[in-house]
Order: structure tokens, then C-alpha cells, then sequence
């Protein structure tokens, strides 16, 4: 096994602290977690990613599951989109170029370890959650009712 170059796409904090290890066969990255070294195989699937936003949750009541938790973690979510869409924002305001493109995708980063962790906080898996709302966008899609207002279309 040996390093690989840091990608420049990612994070100058993840270009940082992060290095790369590769053979002919696997990536892995090693990131740097409170309790040691977090190892992630690329490419990275959902549960490897909600595995490892496990150990970066530092905030009160932390996988525990309650409901404040739950509600700590919804407002994060609703901040960080306020984020995306701020940013969003700009790129209309200001101009359409390739550092805010950049900023609204670290900002969705953000918004995925929250979409994340509040799946586990409601003990469900991110990925019967994307099924189960494919589903719901497939018979809406036969029904011919992708456009409305509603929950119950």
C-alpha cells in the first residue's frame, strides 16, 4: 500500500488532516476522529458515512436518541440548507462561478451528516429512507402528480 496525493477538490481541513493509502484493489482514507483513526474505504457508502458521522457527534445528548437530540439536530439541518440556499443566493446576486458552486457544496456536505444523524437518531436507515421515498416519487410520477401542494397526492 502506498500514498496517494490529496485530492484538490477536497476541503483544504480534509487535504490537512486526512491521508490517502491505496493498492491496486481498495482506497482508504484515514481521518483523524476523537478516539483515533477513523479508516473509510472509497468509495464510501451510506453506512460506512453514518458509522463515521457517529464519532463526530459532539453536542449535548449526543446518540442518545431523545427528542432533543432529534430537535438539535433538525435545526442543524434547517440551518445549513438556510446555508445552501444563502449561498445559492449569491451565485445568482453575484455571479455564477466555480468557488461558490464550491461553497454550496460543502455547505450540502454539512446538510447530508445532518440528514444523516438524524436518521439514526430516529433509528432510521438513511438508505430505506431514499427507497422509501422513491417509491413515494415513482406512484406520484405514474399518478401524474409530481407538481401540487400536499403531502397526500
Amino acid at each position: 500500500m502506498g500514498p496517494l496525493p490529496i485530492p484538490s477538490r477536497w476541503s483544504p481541513v480534509r487535504q490537512r488532516y486526512c491521508r490517502v493509502l491505496w493498492s491496486p484493489l481498495v482506497v482508504i482514507v484515514l481521518a483523524p476522529v476523537r478516539g483515533g483513526l477513523f479508516f473509510v474505504e472509497n468509495p464510501l457508502n451510506i453506512s460506512d458515512y453514518t458509522n463515521f458521522a457517529r464519532t463526530t457527534a459532539v453536542y449535548p445528548e449526543a446518540l442518545e436518541g431523545g427528542k432533543l437530540e432529534i430537535m438539535y439536530l433538525a435545526l442543524g439541518l434547517a440551518g445549513e440548507a438556510g446555508e445552501v440556499a444563502n449561498k445559492t443566493k449569491k451565485l445568482y446576486r453575484d455571479g455564477d462561478t466555480r468557488a461558490r458552486r464550491s461553497g454550496i457544496v460543502d455547505e450540502l456536505g454539512d446538510v447530508f451528516w445532518y440528514l444523516v444523524r438524524i436518521c439514526d437518531a430516529l433509528h432510521v436507515d438513511p438508505e430505506d429512507l431514499m427507497g422509501a421515498n422513491a417509491d413515494k416519487l415513482a406512484v406520484r410520477k405514474a399518478l401524474g402528480s409530481l407538481h401540487g401542494d400536499g403531502d397526500s397526492r
